[in-house]
């Protein structure tokens, strides 16, 4: 069955440049990191692509063309960990004396990093794996401290184009859907 329903899923970054998956079976490589829970809001990837058209005289379009193209993807983080700080942040977190841990917030380094964000169907494990070569965290919606509910940190990144990919991002499919 072609109806896919997200149940399930992780979340992983690593350096740019760090050799990517060839598909949903390939063991990742060690500099992958996995970010921990995620809420259920799941992942949003939101593909857009404006379109402007050249018109005659009469007002009609005789030709198109597409002078932006953004692809992005938002995903809210349950964990409060160094890596998740790290990327909500764009700040390190370092351990200071006594054991503690510090997170030093500024201006926000946004250095790409490679994503892989594998989305599991629970029905049968089908596996809906987006490799993202080039993902900068970009809008980070607020942090909320409250007893009815998980703090959560919600990023999104913006996809940049890779030229040794020749794509924003590549969805792979742990089933041939050609045939």
């Amino acid at each position: 069955m072609a109806v896919k329903v997200g149940t399930d899923g992780t979340f992983y970054a690593a350096p740019l440049g760090t050799t990517l998956p060839a598909n949903t079976d390939a063991t990742l490589n060690v500099a992958f990191v996995d970010f921990g829970e995620i809420s259920t809001e799941g992942l949003e990837a939101a593909f857009e692509a404006s379109t402007e058209y050249v018109r005659n005289w009469k007002g009609l379009p005789v030709r198109s063309f597409t002078p932006e193209t953004t692809f992005t993807f938002a995903i809210t983080f349950l964990e409060t960990t160094a890596d998740v700080l790290d990327t909500y942040f764009g700040a390190v977190t370092e351990t200071v004396a006594g054991g503690f841990s510090e997170t030093r917030i500024g201006q926000p380094n946004n250095t790409p990093k490679a994503l892989v964000i594998p989305v599991v169907d629970s029905k049968d494990n089908s596996i809906s794996q987006w490799v993202i070569p080039q993902g900068v965290a970009g809008e980070r919606d607020a942090i909320t401290y409250v007893n009815s509910t998980a703090t959560a940190y919600r990023v999104t990144f913006s996809a940049l184009w890779d030229a040794d990919e020749e794509a924003f991002a590549i969805l792979q499919h742990d089933t041939d859907l050609t045939s």
